[in-house]
């Protein structure tokens, strides 16, 4: 069975140490007990036998030497538990304190004794056939001239003494072990019951903050890791409920924001499901707000342009803007949508914001101000037209009028030149803006290069009158998918305005490149300049830097206007770049290939 509780992880941890090490210890001090035990007896019997190697020295010489000698061994022998045998260099026993010596055999062969005989000490342990035991030797030489050993003498002692003293000992050791054991065991016990009961505080602490109850504290132990670890957890419930309020609280504003905008907003993740939807928005597409969060935006709103468009979003980097018709029980409605990704800075978009707006009866009035503006150029050409005529016809006549007459007819004509001017160039914007608007600009992949030399053909001659010249550069050929005819018109409305306010004898520079599939097409002029404040409005309609100046030139007030629907109609940017004195730069930015299109 698998333990999984820590604190007796922990015990049984402990247990196995302390098992080990009192093992381990045990051991070694045995082992240790019983090498010094054994040195300490080989040092007693070392003892004994200095003394009786002196007398057994002079018995050596005794012509009666085998029994004084086995008589000698006898009596100190039962003085001292210690078994003694004297042994001739031939291997004769010829005393010994437990056995009759001539009953014994020839000792010739021990180890013990060939080591005594050859000056050194010996000590062997072994069984022994005649006592019947296990038996510690220890043999001394005996010498009569201090080089040759005469004899040797062999002092034993049972092993079995030995092993009572191990005994007696192991049995001291192991009751020491056992409490010592018991003892250790029962603080690791204790140690790991007060772990246990922290952790389980902890946890206990962490359950909590997990189900929500961030105001609970645990209590902070004393001891440093687990006490810094609850000081720890304290400071993140109180932090996270401090985030969760500042959450909630945002939450709550965005949602009060949402739910009061007149505007649509849907949030819509990677894979284009919707995760949220505003009542605007609900109302607007005729949906449950409630029931369409985790379902895909299409199969909500069933719009092959919305589809287009929420793709773009997601591919793109940048704000998205179209305009589109919703059809609905009610009728159709004209929705502009712009949008943009969401993206948490990492990876790829996580989602997009969508916002919708509602502009049907916006593009009613737009329409209905575009086609009475249209209705109006139109109705004023034919009276224009007779106007102009009759002014010709009495100008070239044989009539003969008072000065200011002639003088009037003159400003009738030039009057009527700039209202025909105005009523062509109304009838201009208005056709660009339902073209676009219904799709029916004619896109193709054309030169530009050729496009922007006819303009310059077209003005040529205007540019003469003022002795200008018009120069082109171009590194190489650039392709554009436009439409020839109005890139050439807004080309022409640029130079026109470049020649009427640059001074005689300057020059023109028209230039064109492409950057990262943008083509750039720029016009320079070194003429009067634009003030700063005005460059941001110059592409209203009929709006003018200086009114007088732009009347006595020719100026419409539209021609600027035209050119900045032409370049929307191509999904493109113009702006201006303009220092007063210093002349001024007008920039067509086009698209290589026409992109997402509502």
């Amino acid at each position: 069975m698998r333990i999984r509780k820590l604190a007796w992880q922990f015990f049984l941890v402990c247990f196995v140490i302390i098992s080990v090490t009192i093992w381990i210890t045990t051991w070694y001090s045995a082992r240790v007990y019983n090498q010094l035990y054994l040195e300490n007896t080989v040092n007693d019997v070392s003892r004994f036998a200095y003394l009786i190697q002196r007398q057994l020295t002079d018995y050596i010489s005794y012509p009666d030497r085998h029994r004084s000698i086995d008589s000698l061994c006898k009596t100190i022998g039962n003085s001292i538990a210690v078994r003694i045998t004297v042994v001739l260099p031939s291997g004769e026993v010829i005393g010994d304190s437990q056995m009759n010596p001539d009953s014994m055999e020839n000792h010739g062969n021990r180890p013990e004794i060939l080591k005594a005989l050859d000056g050194e000490r010996g000590v062997q342990q072994r069984f022994s056939t005649s006592m019947q035991d296990e038996m510690l030797y220890v043999a001394f030489p005996i010498f009569t001239d201090k080089t040759t050993a005469v004899a040797a003498l062999r002092m034993s002692v049972s092993i079995n003494a030995i092993k009572k003293q191990e005994h007696q000992f192991y049995l001291r050791v192991l009751y020491t072990s056992l409490i010592i054991f018991a003892l250790l065991l029962l603080v690791s016990f204790l140690l790991s019951k007060h772990l246990s009961k922290l952790i389980s505080q902890i946890t206990e602490g962490a359950k909590r903050f997990a189900s929500g109850d961030l105001n609970f504290r645990l209590p902070v132990a004393h001891g440093e890791e687990l006490g810094v670890l609850a000081s720890s957890l304290n400071k993140m419930a109180s932090t996270l409920d401090d985030r969760i309020v500042t959450i909630t609280r945002q939450h709550n504003q965005s949602r009060a924001i949402l739910s009061s905008m007149t505007e649509g907003v849907i949030a819509i993740d990677a894979d284009e499901k919707i995760i949220s939807i505003n009542p605007a928005a609900a109302h607007l597409f005729s949906v449950p707000d409630a029931a369409v969060n985790g379902k895909r935006l299409h199969e909500i709103i069933r719009n092959s342009t919305l589809q287009r468009f929420t793709t773009h979003v997601l591919s793109s980097d940048t704000i998205v803007e179209t305009t589109f018709i919703l059809h609905t029980p009610k009728g159709n409605l004209n929705v502009n949508a712009s949008g943009t990704i969401l993206s948490n800075g990492r990876s790829g978009p996580e989602g997009a914001v969508l916002v919708f707006n509602d502009i049907t009866r916006l593009k009613k009035l737009e329409n209905i101000r575009k086609e009475f503006v249209a209705n109006v150029s139109h109705e004023l050409r034919t009276p224009l037209t007779s106007i102009k005529g009759f002014v010709e016809t009495i100008q070239t006549g044989n009539y003969q009028f008072p000065g200011e007459v002639t003088e009037f007819l003159n400003i009738i004509s030039s009057k009527t030149d700039r209202l025909c001017r105005i009523v062509d160039d109304l009838l201009s914007l208005s056709s660009i803006e339902r073209d676009y608007e219904h799709h029916e600009i004619n896109f193709a992949n054309s030169e530009l290069k050729t496009v922007l030399e006819d303009a310059i053909k077209t003005c040529t001659g205007k540019a003469n009158g003022k002795n200008t010249r018009i120069f082109l550069s171009m590194e190489r050929p650039v392709q554009v998918v436009m439409n020839t005819s109005l890139i050439e018109q807004a080309i022409v409305n640029l130079i026109d305005n470049a020649i009427k306010y640059s001074n005689e004898g300057s020059d023109i520079v028209i230039s064109a490149s492409k950057n990262d599939q943008q083509i750039i097409i720029s016009v320079s002029d070194q003429g009067i300049g634009i003030p700063q404040e005005h460059l941001d409005r110059i592409f209203e309609r009929f709006y003018r830097v200086d009114k007088a100046r732009s009347r006595k030139l020719g100026g419409t007030g539209l021609g600027l206007s035209i050119v900045k629907n032409i370049v929307t109609a191509h999904n493109g940017q113009v702006f201006a770049e303009s220092e007063p004195g210093k002349g001024s730069t007008f920039k067509i930015i086009l698209p290589e290939k026409q992109a997402f299109q509502g």
